[in-house]
């Protein structure tokens, strides 16, 4: 029995280890984007996610302090799940162009491959047929 409950301690520590570092990420992501960004976007306001996200993070906090349920911890990562894979992919032109470290990786001009030189194929003195045009 000791070895386990060693494990399911394990297995806990690092479920509610994980929900509370997704949680804290997404609410420290959805601090840099402006609330323009997030209505330009379709997407609630950024007051919304911050308090859903906060909300969500408290339970995630919450659960590494042994204060609720295991079942409700792991419910406590679907704010931060849907913020990720909804909300951030649409804000997240928006949130790139703000920061600096794009601007500097904007300022790289990109060559844009030439475009492919077309060859006429078609014998000397005979017609294309008009079907493949």
């Amino acid at each position: 029995m000791g070895l386990i409950g060693l494990l399911r301690t394990v297995i806990t520590i690092a479920i509610v280890g994980g929900v509370l570092l997704i949680a804290s990420l997404a609410m420290i992501d959805a601090t840099r984007a402006t609330n323009k960004a997030y209505t330009e976007a379709g997407k609630r306001t950024r007051k919304f996610w911050l308090l859903v996200l906060g909300a969500g993070g408290l339970f995630a906090l919450m659960g590494a302090l042994g204060m609720v349920n295991l079942l409700l911890n792991i419910i406590a990562i679907a704010p931060a799940l849907i913020y990720w894979y909804d909300v951030r992919p649409a804000i997240k032109p928006e949130t790139v162009a703000a920061s600096g470290a794009s601007n500097r990786r904007a300022r790289r001009v990109k060559v844009a491959a030439k475009p492919a030189v077309s060859i006429d194929t078609t014998p000397a003195g005979k017609a294309s047929d008009p079907r493949f045009d």
